[in-house]
């Protein structure tokens, strides 16, 4: 939507004349959600274009959200000319009135601009008002503007429920304006509203932002007016006019108390008239770059850093101040008093010095750069010029005073997150697709979109390219959310992979709620420096684990986008294999431990032979082998004490050859039915089985020695070899039983364990 003029007034009423168009009745059935048609009026709301006498129109590409209760949905202008009435049509569920003609048994809720995250309940209205806003002269940008209208039929009469200010400029040049309130009212954000006297009246915010910025990359023209849409607000201790551009700043600073009615913008002419803009240094809002995790509350909390350089005499100060996050970080530099922060826990009123930072407090001289270990920071600011003292002890216990006196403007050059990635190669793909996956890590710390849920970290398994890949980075592309698959029941394949280009996961909002990723894309990007670039645009919705229940319990699907630069990605390789089980001389298999056994007692099959299971995995837990083993008849079983529930005695030190999986004879591996007893070897992380088709396990003393063969799914053939310290136990409980001598079914072939 769009006005194309200038509103004319001290505290400017923005009106439309309220015009209806009968409706045919409509065939509904209750609670079903049909098509429908909506008439649109102006009843005292600016939403459109407005022609040179204050006439409001719809535009044919508007869109409206439309609300029963139960039910939203988007409505489409049907026009295809500007009108002042028009018709929208959509469908949604609702409930006929008591005479089953074009009313409702419950009212009909219409919100502009169209908002897919708006919500209705109880009779409140959820949507949001975006803080950055792209200047017009004469009028404000479309779709920005909110208007709302209730009705118990099909013609929705819509109101105002913003404001704002409208300004106009006397000096070239400019072409940034934020308006922020003193006392930190509401401006913009999420926020909520019902109907009070048949009009919309705004409730709270509930992610408020304090300051609105308007941008005209091009420059404000002199003289013409331009308009800023924010929340009603009563303005306590009154407003600053904040104005940037051109190398210069320079601000209006306003105390006296001031109201922003619906429907109305207050005019401020000739705003900068009185304003010196002054030359500035320019500062850089770094905001959260990383997220410092609070053990006492169990979250990450968010902080604001602002980093600068200037120079005093022959040396060069770079500093980095750490605050609370700011409503509005870019309306103004920090002031007041920072001292060292020594644990780099970016606490509020420190500024940081360590040397692992990648923006930190120095002093820079022609030869050296020396790191700052105590000292304090002042910045006092009046009429828009800041003045910055520095009192620092360098690593020399020299003692260094330098001071700035400028306008400083500050610019946006968050991060937005950051990142780490691990190569998992083909590891969990090996027997599929055989493509390169990364798991990575994603701390977000950019504010979201207004609507937006407040997402701060992803963990991610992204899958990439087969064949060979750069291990420096996880390749540019665009990933398509995927839901991981695995193997059926017997799972001798392990899991199966995603294709290349897809990722899968889970994310957390930044007050810990664990949430479930349900489709989007992630692009990721390189940009001239290395620094990895990610636009995010996913469907999640939250997930509560009920202890009552043992059940999750599942929110609603919510958007979430946003464009971070995670820095530079350092890509580790060490903890990651290339596929799940390397060939012969895997040191993963001579680094083994853990040598557990069951005893199964002798009647299985007719044998006299005692049966025993061995099991022992490698010191990682990656990999577990399990051996049954038949001895030659020799060996007795000694319990301990009365209930004799594991021996005492050394198992049987024999050798154990395998002899092809047949009916078993002494001393030999055999083969089972059962999966979890079969020989094999298991890798632990995928699942995937590997049957033992030769070689031998020989128990000594005080050693266990093998060298195994095992076949893998794919039939390739991989080698077991090694040996580990005899630790060797046996419990007795499996003995008997009729459900033990099923499971201990001896089978012929080593593939057949299900």
């Amino acid at each position: 939507m769009k006005r194309n003029n200038a509103l004319v007034l001290a505290a400017i009423a923005v009106a439309a004349s309220a015009c209806t168009e009968e409706l045919s009745e409509q065939a509904m059935v209750p609670g079903d959600r049909q098509e429908v048609e909506i008439v649109a009026t102006a009843a005292g709301a600016t939403k459109t274009v407005t022609d040179e006498n204050g006439k409001v129109s719809w535009l044919p590409a508007d869109e409206i959200s439309v609300f029963t209760e139960g039910d939203a949905a988007k409505f489409v202008n049907t026009a295809e000319e500007t009108a002042a009435v028009t018709v929208f049509r959509g469908s949604i569920s609702y409930v006929t009135g008591a005479n089953g003609d074009a009313s409702v048994a419950s009212p009909i809720y219409g919100l502009y601009p169209y908002n897919a995250n708006a919500a209705l309940d109880g009779g409140t209205v959820t949507t949001t008002l975006n803080s950055k806003q792209a200047a017009v002269a004469g009028t404000f940008a479309d779709d920005l503007m909110v208007t709302a209208a209730k009705s118990d039929n099909f013609q929705l009469a819509f109101y105002n429920v913003t404001g704002g200010v409208r300004f106009s400029l006397t000096q070239p040049g400019i072409t940034s304006v934020t308006f922020t309130s003193n006392a930190g009212e509401a401006l913009a954000g999420k926020f909520s509203f019902g109907f009070e006297d048949g009009v919309p009246a705004v409730k709270e915010a509930s992610e408020p932002l304090t300051s609105v910025t308007v941008t005209c990359p091009e420059g404000f023209e002199a003289g013409k007016y331009y308009y800023i849409v924010t929340l009603p607000a009563t303005l306590k201790e009154g407003f600053t006019l904040s104005f940037a551009g051109s190398g210069k700043a320079g601000k209006l600073v306003s105390t006296k108390e001031n109201t922003i009615s619906r429907g109305t913008f207050a005019t401020i002419a000739d705003a900068d008239k009185d304003v010196t803009m002054a030359d500035a240094i320019e500062a850089s809002y770094i905001a959260n770059r990383m997220m410092i995790y609070d053990d006492e509350e169990y979250e990450y909390t968010k902080f604001g850093e602002y980093v600068l350089s200037f120079k005093d005499g022959d040396k060069t100060l770079s500093l980095a101040l750490n605050v609370a996050t700011p409503a509005a970080p870019l309306a103004a530099f920090p002031t007041g008093e920072f001292t060292l922060d020594p644990a780099g826990a970016h606490v509020a009123g420190t500024f940081t010095a360590s040397e692992d930072e990648s923006y930190t407090t120095a002093i820079i001289t022609a030869s050296d750069t020396l790191a700052v270990v105590d000292g304090t920071v002042k910045v006092t600011e009046e009429n828009g010029v800041y003045t910055i003292k520095a009192d620092l002890i360098d690593e020399n216990e020299s003692s260094v005073s330098m001071s700035l006196t400028s306008a400083i403007t500050v610019k946006d050059e968050s991060l937005g997150a950051t990142a780490s990635a691990d190569w998992r190669g083909q590891y969990n793909t090996y027997f599929g697709s055989g493509a390169n996956q990364w798991e990575a890590g994603i701390y977000i710390s950019v504010e979201p979109e207004p609507g937006m849920g407040d997402l701060g970290y992803f963990s991610l398994t992204i899958t990439g390219p087969t064949g060979e890949v750069s291990l420096e980075q996880i390749p540019a592309g665009t990933y398509t959310y995927a839901e991981d698959t695995y193997a059926e029941s017997n799972y001798n394949n392990g899991t199966k992979s995603n294709a290349p280009g897809t990722f899968n996961g889970y994310a957390y909002l930044k007050d810990g709620t664990s949430c479930e990723l349900r489709s989007g894309t992630i692009t990721i990007s390189y940009d001239e420096a290395g620094n990895m670039c990610q636009d995010i645009d996913v469907v999640y919705r939250t997930a509560d684990y009920d202890y009552e229940t043992y059940d999750y319990v599942y929110g609603n699907d919510t958007h979430y986008a946003a464009s971070v630069n995670c820095g530079k990605v350092t890509v580790s390789t060490a903890n990651w294999l290339y596929k799940p089980v390397l060939d012969t001389d895997n040191p993963e298999f001579k680094t083994m431990q853990n040598c557990t056994g069951i005893w199964f007692g002798t009647p299985y099959t007719g044998l006299t032979s005692n049966v025993l299971l061995l099991s022992f995995s490698s010191v990682n837990s990656n990999y577990t082998v399990n051996l049954p083993l038949v001895d030659d008849g020799s060996w007795t079983f000694e319990g301990n004490g009365a209930n004799a529930n594991y021996c005492v005695n050394h198992a049987p030190q024999l050798t154990y050859n395998w002899i092809g999986g047949y009916t078993p004879a002494a001393s030999c591996i055999g083969n089972v039915k059962t999966a979890s007893y079969a020989a094999a070897i298991t890798s632990d992380y995928t699942g995937t089985r590997f049957a033992v088709c030769g070689g031998y396990v020989k128990i000594e003393s005080d050693t266990v020695e093998f060298n195994l063969t095992a076949k893998a799914p794919s039939g390739e053939t991989i080698t077991c070899t090694g040996s580990l310290p005899y630790s060797v136990t046996y419990g007795f409980r499996n003995r008997s039983t009729a459900k033990y001598q099923a499971y201990m079914e001896w089978v012929a072939d080593p593939n057949a364990a299900k």
